[in-house]
């Protein structure tokens, strides 16, 4: 964790609503927060570098009048929309290890707990200890999952940099299962010749036996615009190969309601959730496919109670790196 050390976390103050409502397909009935614009974690398939409105890289924002303006819209005698739930970390990660970070992560997630508003974490950080003492409080309102890919040193190190280890995730899931959690595994992104190597994947879900998790969804990465500029500048010859042989076509598709993305090709993306999800069986584990992410296959909603989200090809091309 070395390299979130160099990273600046400046106060600012936050403009406009804390809580807005998600728009991306089975997160649409939710409302979403974060904590910080920016993250020091620094994975470079991250999309929210293409915001305009990022900071400039080693930078963090973090909203200093967060839980004030939380409190203010919670308790707003006008507020039309009833609020039934809230998902933190759509474009950051509120377990960042810093102190400002986290005091406000706390306070945040308190205020929404205590007025009986379930509460929807996924993430890649640690988590601090008094965050389980608060959540074991609210066993019924806190639905918590952990990023978690196959464990491939070289993908850590070249695609989450400033991320905690594979180790350090299972350590979540161990802890969340003391106070009676089985939390939920986001297997994504996968990196197509890196991370879903069979030896790789029978090693992990190995690896999750010794533990309880609740459902486990897996998504391949998809290839943004801004996404491909951080790749063509931090990727070192090989892996930008890699990419280029997991993306031949140059087709842009819209996936949620108005992002441009480039999807690895469906006969490969199929073989490849086929293989993960048999890999699973032997092991005990049903695999579900994210629909929001792959619109062109039959897939599984991550909220049961959400509808499907839309399918619409779009005709821009563009070269994968120029």
């Amino acid at each position: 964790m070395q390299g979130v050390l160099d990273w600046e976390v400046v106060p600012v103050k936050k403009k406009g609503p804390v809580l807005v409502r998600a728009r991306f397909g089975c997160l649409s009935s939710l409302h979403s927060l974060n904590i910080t614009r920016g993250c020091s974690f620094d994975c470079i398939y991250c999309y929210a570098r293409s915001f305009t409105n990022s900071p400039p890289r080693k930078t963090v924002y973090l909203y200093q009048n967060l839980v004030q303006e939380l409190t203010r819209q919670l308790d707003s005698p006008f507020r039309k929309t009833r609020i039934k739930g809230v998902v933190f970390n759509t474009a950051s990660d509120c377990f960042q290890p810093h102190p400002d970070i986290l005091k406000a992560t706390f306070e945040a997630m308190e205020t929404i707990l205590l007025r009986g508003i379930d509460l929807h974490v996924l993430t890649k950080g640690v988590i601090p200890k008094p965050f389980f003492g608060l959540f074991s409080d609210h066993l019924s309102s806190v639905k918590p999952s952990i990023g978690l890919v196959p464990d491939n040193p070289v993908y850590k190190v070249i695609f989450e940099p400033n991320a905690p280890s594979f180790v350090e995730r299972l350590k979540n899931i161990e802890n969340l299962n003391r106070i009676g959690y089985a939390p939920g595994i986001r297997m994504d992104p996968l990196i197509p010749f890196l991370t879903d190597q069979t030896d790789l994947l029978e090693l992990f879900f190995k690896t999750l036996k010794g533990f309880d998790v609740g459902s486990i969804t897996v998504s391949y990465i998809h290839l943004r615009p801004a996404i491909r500029k951080e790749f063509q500048y931090r990727l070192p010859e090989l892996y930008k190969k890699i990419i280029q042989l997991a993306f031949p076509s140059s087709e842009y598709h819209q996936v949620g309601t108005s992002t441009l993305t480039r999807l690895i090709p469906v006969s490969l993306r199929h073989k490849g959730y086929q293989k993960i999800k048999d890999i699973a069986h032997h092991f005990g584990f049903t695999v579900r496919v994210c629909q929001c992410k792959n619109p062109d296959l039959q897939g599984d909603l991550c909220y049961s109670d959400q509808s499907q989200p839309s399918e619409e090809n779009l005709p821009e091309q563009l070269p994968l790196f120029t």
